[in-house]
C-alpha cells in the first residue's frame, strides 16, 4: 500500500441522491426558422456578388451550425458569397488544425456549411486610438465587402462591465486573432471591458458590418432568443441583452458547500472550463456571487476541448485521467494570451475518481463529516440534474424547485476506482 493509499483508502464517501432543480426557461424550438424571418425583413445592405465573412468563434453555442448555416443560405439566396474566418482569438492554440478542429466538433465544416472556411491567423492594423489603443482585425474578414458578426450574448467568466461576452467582444477580441486578444487581455481584467467598447466602436465605424446576430441561452442551455442586429443599434442593443441574459443564469441552489464534484471541464462548457458564475468564487473586484466551495474535484476533460484544460487550475484535485488529456500545446497560448497562469496550474493529481474525491475529502477543514455538504454536477452548463449528498437532503425536500430523483445510494465504483 502507498503512502497515499495509507491516508485516503479508509476516508468514507457519504451517499449520493440524484435531484433535479427546475428553472424558468423560454425555449425557441425553431430557432433557424425565426432566424430566417427576421433575416429576411431586412436587405442588410446586402447587394449581389457582394464577399461576406462571417463570424465563428470556439464557444459551443447551442444549434450554432444551424444558424450559421441558416445565414449562408440567406445570404446565397440574395446573391452574395459568404465565407466563415474562424474568430476565436488565441483558442485553439493559435493554430489553423485547432481552429478547425474547434468549429469540426460543432458540425461547421466547409461541406456542412456550404462554403470556405479560412482560419483566423492573421491580422491587420487598421487604427490607433489614443492611449496607443491598436485596433486590430482579421485580415480576411477586412478583405470582404462586409461583415456579419454573430454570438451568443452572456455574462463573463472573468470580468464585469457594460459589455463581457458577446457581439463587441468578437468584433474586438475574436476578429483581433492572438494579437488583438493578447493586447486586450494584457491589460488586466479591470479593463477588458471598456477596452472592448473603445476597439469594437471604432471598428464599428470603419469596417463595413452589415449587421450582427446575437444569441440568448436559457438555463437549461438552450436558445431563448434570437436577433438580427443592425449595425448601428449594436452597442445599445447588445448592452440591454446582457442585461436580460443576467436574469436567465441557473444557479446551483445549494451553497455553502464543502465539496463540489465536477464530472468534466472543457472550453466548449465554458470559457474558464467551468463557468465561476456557477461554481461560485468569482473574482472579480466588487462583484457578489456565490461562495467558492472549500474544494474542487475535477474529474476529466471534454472530448471537445481537444485537450485544452483552460480552468484545471481552479480545482483542487483530479485524476490521472484528466492530466493525460492535457495538450499543452493548446492550453498554454490561451493562458499566455489571456495573462492568467491560475488558470492552468496543475492541482494534486490522484490515480483515480474516488481516490481525487477521497484526496479533497481528506483536505476538509472546520467542517461537520458526518453532515458534509457535497454536490456533483455533471459541468457548469447542465445543473438541471445532480447529485447531493445525504446531509443536504432536508432542504432538497423542502426546497420548491427541486425534485429529488432517487435516494441516497453509495457510489458505485469500477475496477479502475472510477463511477464513470
Amino acid at each position: 500500500m502507498s503512502g497515499i493509499d495509507a491516508l485516503i483508502s479508509e476516508i468514507p464517501i457519504p451517499k449520493m441522491a440524484l435531484v433535479e432543480q427546475h428553472f424558468t426557461a423560454l425555449t425557441l424550438e425553431n430557432y433557424s426558422g425565426i432566424l430566417r424571418e427576421r433575416l429576411e425583413k431586412d436587405s442588410c445592405g446586402i447587394k449581389p456578388g457582394m464577399s461576406i465573412a462571417l463570424t465563428a468563434g470556439s464557444r459551443g453555442i447551442y444549434g450554432i451550425d444551424r444558424i450559421l448555416r441558416t445565414i449562408i443560405d440567406f445570404l446565397k439566396s440574395r446573391k452574395a458569397e459568404p465565407f466563415i474566418v474562424t474568430a476565436m482569438g488565441s483558442h485553439g492554440g493559435s493554430t489553423i488544425k485547432g481552429q478547425m478542429d474547434i468549429l469540426a466538433s460543432f458540425g461547421i465544416t466547409e461541406d456542412t456549411m456550404g462554403c470556405q472556411i479560412v482560419p483566423g491567423t492573421e491580422s491587420i492594423l487598421i487604427n490607433t486610438l489614443p492611449g496607443e489603443i491598436p485596433v486590430m482585425i482579421d485580415k480576411a474578414a477586412f478583405g470582404a465587402d462586409g461583415i456579419v458578426v454573430v454570438n451568443r450574448i452572456k455574462p463573463h467568466t472573468g470580468f464585469r462591465g457594460k459589455y463581457e461576452s458577446g457581439l463587441l467582444k468578437m468584433l474586438a477580441v475574436g476578429l483581433g486573432n492572438y494579437m488583438g486578444a493578447n493586447y486586450i487581455h494584457s491589460r488586466g481584467e479591470g479593463e477588458i471591458s471598456a477596452k472592448i467598447e473603445t476597439i469594437a466602436s471604432d471598428i464599428l465605424s470603419r469596417v463595413n458590418i452589415l449587421f450582427g446576430v446575437g444569441i440568448l441561452e436559457n438555463c437549461e442551455d438552450k436558445i431563448s432568443h434570437i436577433e438580427v442586429i443592425p449595425a448601428g443599434d449594436i452597442l445599445r442593443r447588445e448592452a440591454e441583452l446582457l442585461k436580460q441574459a443576467r436574469t436567465m443564469l441557473p444557479e446551483i441552489y445549494f451553497k455553502n458547500l464543502d465539496l463540489l464534484i465536477v464530472d468534466r471541464i472543457g472550453k466548449n462548457i465554458s470559457g474558464g472550463g467551468m463557468d465561476p458564475n456557477i461554481a461560485g468564487g468569482f473574482t472579480a473586484p466588487g462583484v457578489e456571487t456565490s461562495p467558492r466551495p472549500q474544494l474542487i474535484t475535477v474529474l476529466d476533460l471534454t472530448d471537445e476541448t481537444h485537450g485544452a484544460a483552460f480552468g484545471i487550475g481552479d480545482a483542487d484535485t483530479t485524476t490521472r485521467r484528466l492530466f493525460e488529456k492535457i495538450d499543452f500545446e493548446t492550453t498554454y497560448p490561451n493562458c499566455l494570451v489571456t495573462c492568467t497562469p491560475r488558470l492552468v496550474k496543475i492541482p494534486m493529481v490522484l490515480p483515480n475518481q474516488k481516490q481525487a474525491v477521497q484526496a479533497a475529502l481528506k483536505m476538509l477543514l472546520s467542517v461537520n463529516r458526518e453532515k458534509l455538504r457535497i454536490v456533483r454536477i455533471q459541468d457548469t452548463l447542465h445543473i438541471d440534474k445532480i447529485w447531493v449528498s445525504e446531509a443536504l437532503m432536508e432542504e432538497a425536500d423542502t426546497h420548491p424547485g427541486i425534485t429529488v430523483l432517487a435516494k441516497p445510494a453509495e457510489i458505485v465504483f469500477n475496477s479502475q476506482g472510477d463511477f464513470f
